[in-house]
């Protein structure tokens, strides 16, 4: 079973590379680099979802009928894995066997801010960025190191920042496991309405905040290894 990942806002495939050992040899990690971030570096980087996802499609969709396969996401990465799901299920008719997504509320409670992340000025987008974590705070301050970085960054948060959800909300034919930081600005309820998505729903809090998977990767990765293997052996 192929496990496809997708990174948070500014993140790159290589995220999940430490997780790759903690994973059952039932499950071939397919780090899905986005354009623009790690070894896909010198492409340009797409600011809206639905090219993303196109984009995506079309460089695996000749292995989805090869076995059966998961997405799993962080942040931006799960709503990634959401808008893939559904359109592979458009495309190609087939649902992924699991979807595992990790700090994003769902996407109907999702609503554009008045003042947009990635239209604010550098001091406060950084600030922006130091709140949420998962960027290490020297990078952060040192200009010439942000710099490198603040093109990549600005395009996730554009994505994330124009994301709509047209609605109506339609199940998936799989099940979906919720991952949450218990001091994240994301609550426990809002990540509970995961559950009119899919056929089956399970949601894991962890101590930690937005970035709580950091902390917490082998506790995750056993609940995937054990949700995977159920589908093998029901």
């Amino acid at each position: 079973m192929r496990i496809y990942s997708f990174p948070h806002a500014g993140g790159s495939a290589t995220v999940y590379l430490k997780w790759k050992k903690y994973f059952s040899p039932l499950l071939e990690l397919r780090p899905v680099e986005l354009k623009g971030h790690g070894s896909l570096l010198g492409s340009r980087c797409f600011t809206n979802m639905d090219d993303m996802v196109a984009d995506i499609y079309e460089r695996i969709r000749t292995e989805l009928r090869d076995e059966p396969f998961v997405l799993l996401g962080h942040s931006m990465g799960s709503l990634i894995a959401w808008e893939l799901a559904n359109y592979i299920k458009a495309k190609e008719g087939i649902s992924p066997y699991h979807l595992f997504l990790s700090g994003m509320k769902p996407p109907h409670l999702r609503v554009r801010e008045e003042i947009q992340t990635h239209r604010l000025g550098r001091q406060a987008f950084k600030n922006s960025v130091a709140r949420l974590g998962g960027m290490p705070i020297e990078m952060i301050k040192e200009d010439s190191l942000f710099e490198l970085f603040e093109p990549i960054l600005r395009a996730d948060f554009q994505i994330c920042d124009t994301y709509l959800f047209e609605g109506p909300i339609q199940k998936l034919n799989c099940g979906i496991t919720v991952f949450g930081g218990l001091e994240d600005e994301i609550s426990r309820e809002e990540l509970e309405e995961w559950r009119l998505y899919g056929d089956y729903f399970q949601l894991h809090m962890y101590d930690g905040g937005h970035f709580f998977i950091d902390q917490h990767i082998k506790e995750i990765t056993h609940i995937v290894n054990q949700t995977c293997s159920l589908m093998y052996y029901p």
